[in-house]
């Protein structure tokens, strides 16, 4: 007999839900400005930086802002950590703004919303906004949030930036 023994096969199969579970937890890691936490590993498919469901910042806790930013014309880029484009209803990806670092969802203001398409993961999108004015504060936060659409993935993955709009 060439197959496994019990043990092994139980190892094998754990092997197997742990890789599988990985894989469908990590997903947009907002690049620049850089979003809150270290970006370890983002460019690896399912890096843990970029598996963010929680609203509205992913849990991620609010540090003293890293950038500053000019209101006016911006490009935020984030990358696609692992694809989860569903062609039936491809989701997008929303730049959104806040004034202060602990705001509520209805808080935040949307400055720009690209579709999703079927670029591979790790692909990068640089999405052009427009930072108001009003926005200029001690603290903001920029967030990206990926709507995946997809009936296998999380509905939302979220990204948040602190920073200072001058």
């Amino acid at each position: 007999r060439h197959g496994l023994t019990s043990s092994a096969n139980m190892l094998l199969l754990t092997l197997v839900a742990l890789v599988a579970t990985t894989a469908v937890r990590a997903h947009l890691c907002q690049v620049s400005p850089p979003q809150r936490g270290a970006l370890d590993k983002i460019n690896v498919p399912a890096a843990p930086a970029c598996g963010l469901t929680t609203a509205n910042c992913g849990g991620a806790t609010p540090a003293a802002p890293r950038v500053s930013l000019a209101a006016g014309p911006q490009t935020i880029v984030s990358q696609k950590n692992l694809n989860h484009y569903y062609a039936a209803k491809p989701g997008m990806f929303i730049v959104d703004i806040a004034k202060h670092p602990h705001a509520a969802d209805s808080e935040y203001k949307q400055l720009a919303a690209v579709a999703d398409t079927n670029t591979t993961s790790l692909s990068l999108y640089a999405i052009d906004v427009n930072i108001p004015d009003i926005m200029r504060s001690g603290h903001a936060v920029v967030r990206t949030r990926y709507v995946t659409n997809n009936p296998n993935a999380p509905a939302v993955f979220y990204a948040c930036a602190d920073v200072k709009i001058v």
